[in-house]
């Protein structure tokens, strides 16, 4: 089990950068439909893809730009939830104490 949650870890991290590429290239190509696009403004959008302006260009690399933020942040919520499951199980759990032994019974006064 932990090993499918390490590995359910990874690959949502690995659609994490996916997404983030495509809905970069994407956005970047949906403003470009709108106008130009500078070096800056690509680079923008490369490092944070979520500025896109899909108000301008309702085109189909808008959709796509669209629809990969929504993976983006899909892969991350799945990512946290495995690695919160991964840490959870490979946590060091305490050895059960021994049973301590009866004491004696105390002395009667009487």
């Amino acid at each position: 089990m932990t090993l499918l949650a390490l590995i359910l870890t990874l690959l949502s991290l690995a659609a994490l950068a996916a997404g983030w590429v495509v809905a970069g290239l994407e956005g970047a190509r949906a403003e470009a439909l709108a106008g130009p696009v500078g070096p800056v403004r690509r680079g923008i959008l490369f490092v944070w893809p979520f500025a896109a302006n899909r108000g301008a260009a309702a085109n189909d690399h808008a959709r796509r730009a669209g629809k990969a933020q929504i993976a983006i942040i899909a892969s991350v919520m799945v990512a946290v939830a495995a690695a919160s499951i991964y840490t959870n199980l490979k946590r060091p759990r305490p050895a059960v104490p021994a049973p301590a032994s009866m004491p004696a019974p105390a002395p009667s006064k009487s």
